[in-house]
């Protein structure tokens, strides 16, 4: 189930999975766009036999390839039969990875572009239909809701962690309570120091 936060990424490389496995692709991933505009490879699936890419792929400055964000122009949807047909800088890319043929779709969130999935071909050139097109759209869309509230959850936690450092340092006493029981929510490090029992 992709509803779980703390399932969102098994349910995510399933989904590359089974899809993957159902056009017969070589590769299938996701990248997102980090706060400093690097892209990195977050989730990736690999047929058997194919070399994964993921660990080349963290913090990439996909910017270096000039006009790749711009493939996606056409209904936010790259197809490409052969690389070789590519910008020099774009081909390159890709030959280093393996890759003959790829199908990628852009990742939107509020009309951001975010990311991208994608599916490669990495042992010869390949004509991608209308069906797997659609497929890779329909799952992109799927995906970019589940990466949105995965990126809120990662963002409240962060949150949580930077308040709780903050009320630790503080030289008080701290403490929440729930206003009709009485229970015991939060304490600080201090008032836990104070009395560890509570």
């Amino acid at each position: 189930s992709l509803s779980s936060t703390e399932l969102i990424d098994d349910g995510i490389n399933n989904v590359l999975c089974k899809v993957g496995e159902y056009t017969c692709a070589d590769r299938a991933y996701v990248f997102e766009i980090n706060e400093d505009y690097t892209t990195t490879n977050t989730y990736e699936w690999c047929n058997e036999g194919i070399i994964p890419q993921k660990e080349f792929l963290q913090q990439y400055p996909y910017e270096k390839v000039e006009g790749y964000k711009d493939l996606f122009r056409d209904n936010s949807v790259f197809y490409c039969r052969d690389i070789h047909s590519l910008t020099p800088a774009q081909s390159r890319l890709f030959e280093s990875q393996g890759i003959c043929s790829t199908l990628q779709c852009a990742l939107y969130d509020d009309k951001e572009f975010c990311g991208f999935i994608g599916f490669d071909e990495c042992t010869g050139l390949r004509m991608w239909n209308k069906e797997e097109i659609g497929i890779l759209s329909l799952v992109a869309q799927m995906l970019t809701t589940f990466l949105s509230k995965k990126r809120e959850a990662d963002r409240n936690r962060q949150i949580l962690v930077q308040l709780n450092t903050i009320l630790d340092m503080q030289d008080a006493y701290i403490y929440a309570i729930r206003q009709d029981t009485y229970e015991l929510l939060y304490m600080n490090q201090k008032l836990l120091r104070l009395d560890p029992s509570a």
